[in-house]
């Protein structure tokens, strides 16, 4: 799998006209990614450190999950 770039991909979301997430949105948000994180865990199917970094820094950024 293909390393993710994050700074640019942190560049391009800054880029991006959309609505982003309230501080409190984001709390929630970061709430159903530790669950959905869980039951990918119990699956086996644990996200890499790139994906985990990517998903964070996207909920640094207020990028809605939807």
């Amino acid at each position: 799998m293909a390393q993710i770039d994050l700074e640019t991909l942190r560049e391009r979301i800054r880029q991006m006209d959309f609505q982003r997430g309230t501080p409190e949105q984001i709390a929630l948000w970061r709430e159903d990614v530790a669950e959905a994180r869980a039951n990918l865990a119990m699956e086996d199917m644990t996200p890499t450190i790139d994906e985990d970094a990517m998903f964070a820094m996207m909920l640094d950024e207020g990028v809605p999950p939807a």
